[in-house]
């Protein structure tokens, strides 16, 4: 909703402000006094280019879902500049935002009627199928997630089945080995200790074998030849160093370690299986075995894909019928709801003043994620063949159809609507009066016109005039009879009597 317009310094139009409230906001003027300037301000806060003068700035304070916005645009030193709550923006957000609240009678009719997002939200809405359809897009949604995921799955069968053959592989190499890094560890030492008592045996065998071959049977035979000689002194000695060297002998023997070779040999060959695997992947062996640890995980993500694959197949089954079930529910609502909308929007164009206009709406048989079919809306002003509104409908014609679903629909923000009651007078005036004064109880209406009726019906009342060459705004209060006489041709009694009638006949809906 459009709360404060302030101008300063567009073209003709110096220091003014307009306070809008909600309901219908009317502003009048005699021809030339720069009614339709006001609109041109909004333009220009858009960003539409032009020659505009050093100094022209247009400020909006809005409210959007309960939140205020000021926007702002100014030209300084020949440069647009845009602000968004008194932060320098940029045009695109300015724009953006302004868009979310306003409509603007003529193109933006044309774009909006015309899509047929529009034309399916206005119809749902108003048969009362609306939540029936979001509950399908919902389930639509899902249901096409969950087959994306089965595609991806599928897609992927022979690389998973490949990648799966491949990690098996490599588990079965690492796990054959059994070891865990500690016992790996405590292998290599074994085996480094067994390599030094090999050293270690293999010095104590040779100082066995020489006592044994060597020196025993030498100190022998001295003893011998010592005992013949007479030599008892001596032959005792040498007797003696025989028995040191049996002392030495046992020495030797109890150094000795008795190892298990075949296990040895075992460890060994384990210890060379775990080396080809540190070469293998260049990494050391507790860094294998957490490989090996993530390779298990992802075999297991793997084997887990296909028993996901049977749940996803079985889970779109499930969606798609429940799917189906509430697609035909929501084919019934809009069948049963189609004559009642039709009539409503053909009430609302009689009182529009298109009292032979035909209006329809096609269902066109199209399964997507808004149903079974699509809505279209079809149109004729004068009761020839029924076609698309884009192909039929006037400017003049889309505006009021525009009105029409309006009433209808969900929309909220404000309608700025320009003279839309050209070439209306009369009753149909005062039916185009009366219609927009119920649209204004669902949404902000901003009306410039000429009709004594509209300004009649306003809850907020403008009126510009020029004074030299100025264009100037001011609300009208006790004043606003006055004016709704002079817009019935002249100010007289008659005339100001009219327009109190008015008032209260267009008060009345």
């Amino acid at each position: 909703m459009l709360l404060r317009l302030s101008i300063e310094k567009f073209f003709l139009i110096e220091g003014q402000e307009l306070n809008f409230d909600r309901g219908l906001n009317v502003i009048t003027g005699e021809t030339g006094t720069g009614k339709s300037m006001t609109v041109s301000t909004l333009l220009f806060l858009l960003g539409q280019q032009g020659d505009y003068p050093e100094g022209t700035a247009v400020e909006l304070e809005l409210l959007i879902d309960g939140e205020e916005y000021v926007l702002r645009r100014e030209i300084k030193n020949g440069r647009s500049r845009f602000y968004l709550n008194g932060i320098g923006s940029t045009q695109k957000v300015v724009k953006d935002i302004l868009l979310k609240t306003l409509i603007f009678q003529g193109q933006n009719d044309r774009l909006r009627i015309l899509r047929r997002d529009f034309q399916r939200d206005v119809f749902d809405e108003t048969v009362g199928c609306y939540y029936t359809r979001k509950k399908f897009e919902d389930l639509y949604r899902r249901l096409e997630e969950v087959s994306k995921e089965i595609e991806h799955i599928l897609s992927l069968e022979k690389e998973r089945e490949v990648r799966i053959r491949v990690i098996e592989e490599e588990l079965k190499d690492i796990e054959k080995i059994g070891w865990s890094e500690e016992d790996y560890v405590d292998a290599c030492r074994t085996v480094e200790r067994y390599a030094e008592a090999e050293k270690k045996n293999e010095l104590c065998s040779k100082g066995v074998y020489h006592i044994d071959n060597s020196l025993i049977p030498s100190i022998k035979s001295l003893a011998k030849l010592l005992g013949e000689l007479g030599l008892e002194q001596e032959r005792l000695s040498v007797l003696r160093m025989q028995e040191e060297l049996f002392n030495i002998r046992r020495r030797l023997s109890d150094l000795y370690e008795n190892w298990d070779v075949e296990h040895i040999n075992q460890l060994n060959e384990k210890i060379f299986l775990v080396q080809r695997l540190e070469k293998r992947y260049s990494r050391k062996y507790g860094e294998v075995l957490e490989m090996a640890q993530k390779l298990k995980e992802e075999l297991e993500r793997l084997r887990r894909i296909e028993t996901n694959l049977e749940s996803l197949q079985s889970l779109r089954k499930s969606l798609e019928q429940e799917l189906r079930a509430l697609g035909k529910e929501l084919s019934i609502k809009r069948k049963q709801g189609k004559e009642k909308f039709v009539n409503l929007v053909l009430e609302n164009l009689k009182d529009l003043g298109l009292e032979e206009a035909f209006f329809d709406v096609v269902f066109e048989e199209q399964e997507g994620r808004f149903g079974f079919e699509d809505v279209k809306f079809v149109f004729s002003s004068y009761g020839g063949e029924l076609k698309d509104l884009g192909q039929v409908a006037s400017g003049g014609e889309i505006s009021r159809i525009a009105l029409s679903l309006f009433l209808l629909s969900p929309v909220k923000g404000t309608y700025l609507l320009d003279e839309i009651d050209v070439g209306v007078s009369g009753e149909t005036s005062l039916k185009v009066a009366k219609f927009l004064k119920r649209l204004s109880s669902k949404m902000q209406v901003i009306a410039i016109t000429h009709s004594p009726a509209l300004a009649s019906a306003a809850d907020k009342h403008f009126k510009t005039y020029r004074i030299k060459g100025k264009v100037f705004i001011k609300e009208l209060k006790e004043d606003r009879i006055e004016e709704i006489a002079r817009l019935m041709g002249i100010v007289n009694n008659q005339t100001i009597k009219g327009a109190m009638d008015l008032i209260r006949e267009v008060s009345n809906v």
